[in-house]
């Protein structure tokens, strides 16, 4: 089979070739078109395609954008809210991001560029979700951080957010916060973790459980941790 789709991101058009045909595929990424390879049975060469999927019907439009964005190192924007963007980081957001980690002491998110880059090529691409940018939709100003993170000893996602100081006591956290838990829940069942004394995350985190319990049917856990 061979199908030709195409994407529009922001505000140019895209083409996608989906195909179990090896020598399509070869064509495509010789053309520069991103491809999505059909292969139900494991057997073809991963290099030929972005992707690969064992059967079409689990391609929807949000799958083929993806792929496109990936192949040209586009940020994809996870969600929007009011008053918020949440997107992927890119290499360019580190000096903004390093800058937002000057408060967060041995709670940095990345610990130096290496690891940031790192993190960008590899958890998006292998894992889909992860930490964001968190923008202001109408200035484009980079306000913090939030998403998901996994902790191997728990095998759970758990929610992480960071507000610059200066966009603080806006509601922001929350907003951001709640609009992950509504994309993610049915498929992550995130967690949340609470440092012993930090009152302000408590309030939050118990605000986000309650919304959470009572419109999404989903109680989420709130672990508190002894270490300050």
């Amino acid at each position: 089979m061979k199908l030709l789709k195409s994407v529009n991101i922001d505000h140019v058009d895209h083409e996608v070739l989906i195909s179990d045909e090896v020598l399509s595929l070869k064509e495509a990424k010789n053309k520069g078109i991103s491809t999505i390879a059909i292969d139900p049975k494991g057997i073809l060469d991963l290099s030929l395609a972005e992707y690969a999927v064992e059967s079409p019907e689990s391609i929807d439009d949000d799958y083929i954008k993806k792929v496109v964005c990936r192949k040209l190192n586009i940020p994809l924007t996870i969600l929007k809210t009011d008053r918020l963007s949440l997107r992927e980081l890119t290499c360019d957001d580190y000096t903004k991001v390093e800058l937002s980690q000057a408060s967060l002491g041995s709670d940095r998110y990345f610990e130096d560029k290496d690891t940031f880059f790192n993190y960008i090529s590899i958890t998006y691409r292998f894992f889909d979700y992860g930490i964001w940018a968190v923008e202001d939709r109408n200035t484009g100003d980079f306000i913090g951080l939030a998403g998901l993170y996994f902790k191997n000893d728990r095998e759970r996602y758990f929610l992480s957010y960071f507000i610059m100081p200066e966009h603080r006591k806006k509601g922001y956290a929350y907003e951001i916060s709640k609009a992950i838990i509504e994309k993610t829940y049915k498929n992550t069942k995130p967690a949340i973790e609470i440092k012993k004394g930090n009152i302000p995350s408590l309030k939050l985190a118990e605000k986000l459980a309650k919304y959470s319990k009572e419109m999404l049917k989903y109680p989420i856990d709130i672990f508190r941790l002894d270490m300050l």
